[in-house]
């Protein structure tokens, strides 16, 4: 990194690799997707709402409203390569209740946007009454075949850490220019809504 930038000095080091780091925090929250290949975790949460006697007796009636509802996918906010657990829970508890692939649940890995769906096998009584968070452990991320991060947005974390870097200091500029956002055009996903990783 420091070759990029252009510094050759050793005392800048240690501000080089913290002006990377920063970039690459700043370029993931940019994208709306982890950079390389890890172990990730989707947190969806009901709200207070959900839980009334009102909401669930509107859900019966249509069965059209939230995550929690069966038989309805649930995308997952970046590329899944595969999912390890399912998980149900309750505010307030550190038990979580796993569920059983194929009989409560089953996913898609093969669509554009890999996705999950709770089946009709839970019985739905329970699921509006005593759970409030479903919780997704899965593999994925933004990265090529060998787990690496894709060249466009390695370049792309590597210009803005060069712009930061020559910038540092009391005079305000714009990080984000037009090859910032050339670069990792085609990666940016939508806002998480409802969910964070």
């Amino acid at each position: 990194m420091c070759d990029f930038v252009g510094s050759l000095e050793p005392d800048n080091q240690p501000i080089i690799q913290a002006l990377a780091d920063s970039a690459t925090v700043f370029t993931e929250k940019y994208i709306g997707q982890p950079l390389g290949k890890r172990q990730l975790r989707l947190v969806c949460s009901r709200g207070e709402n959900e839980l009334m006697d009102t909401y669930y007796r509107n859900f019966l009636s249509n069965g059209s409203y939230n995550y929690l509802n069966s038989n309805q996918w649930l995308e997952l906010p970046c590329y899944a390569e595969s999912i390890q657990n399912v998980y149900l829970t309750s505010w307030g508890s550190q038990e979580l209740d796993e569920l059983e692939l194929g009989s409560d649940y089953d996913f898609d890995l093969w669509s554009a946007k890999q996705r999950v769906r709770l089946s009709y096998n839970i019985f739905i009584n329970d699921l509006f009454t005593q759970y409030s968070n479903l919780i997704v452990d899965f593999t994925g991320g933004v990265y090529e075949s060998d787990g690496t991060i894709p060249s466009p947005i390695d370049n792309a974390i590597k210009f803005l850490t060069k712009k930061m870097f020559e910038d540092r200091g009391e005079t305000q500029t714009n990080l984000i220019d037009n090859g910032y956002n050339v670069l990792l055009s085609n990666y940016r996903e939508g806002v998480i809504i409802g969910g964070r990783i």
